[in-house]
């Protein structure tokens, strides 16, 4: 019975186990930024580069220049880098309103009335077209003026970035030892995520 339990620990048991700590990556690589998290109210502790993480110590050197030594638990978290962001959005947004003003204002300042035709002359002396009134001309170059910003706030937002940072979530082994009915001493390994 003891060489079924076995066989059934390596080829069931096991290449979940395996496959569980390889989904969980490889750890930060020395010199990786990271940052300390307190936990219960999230708010950064440290921020700085990965010098030692062995279990749940950790040494880091801060942006300073200060070395700091901790013992991770209930009350500290790990952070890592997981990507960037861009102020893109942003940028679009605040240069949409800002060419969509300028764009009202300019069209109400060189608004010019004269169409021929009894309509106004849009920009210029020559009589336009298409004969807009006032509010019509504001309107048009306030939707132009807004799709022009628009576009530059993006590209300007698009080259401010921040990083994204994500928890480590390293997994715990920690070894188990029972005592069996017939008399002898099971030993085990308990791997939580």
């Amino acid at each position: 019975m003891p060489s079924f339990r076995i066989l059934f620990l390596f080829t069931v048991i096991a290449p979940g186990v395996a496959a569980q700590l390889t989904a969980q990556g490889s750890p930060p690589a020395i010199g990786s930024p990271v940052r300390l998290v307190a936990v219960p109210n999230p708010r950064v502790v440290h921020t700085g580069k990965l010098l030692w993480l062995v279990r749940d110590n950790v040494v880091m050197i801060t942006a300073a220049g200060d070395t700091v030594r901790t013992t991770l638990g209930d009350s500290l978290r790990v952070d890592l880098p997981i990507g960037q962001t861009s102020k893109a959005g942003t940028g679009a947004i605040i240069g949409l309103v800002a060419g969509g003003v300028t764009g009202f204002a300019l069209g109400a300042a060189l608004y010019q009335d004269g169409c021929t035709g009894g309509g106004p002359v849009l920009f210029g002396t020559e009589p336009s077209q298409i004969c807009l009134s006032k509010g019509g001309a504001s309107t048009l170059m306030a939707l132009l003026g807004g799709g022009a910003g628009a576009l530059v706030g993006a590209l300007v937002g698009s080259n401010i970035t921040r990083p994204v940072w994500g928890a480590l979530d390293a997994p715990t082994v920690r070894p188990l030892a029972m005592r069996q009915p017939s008399g002898g001493i099971a030993l085990g390994v308990a791997v939580g995520f």
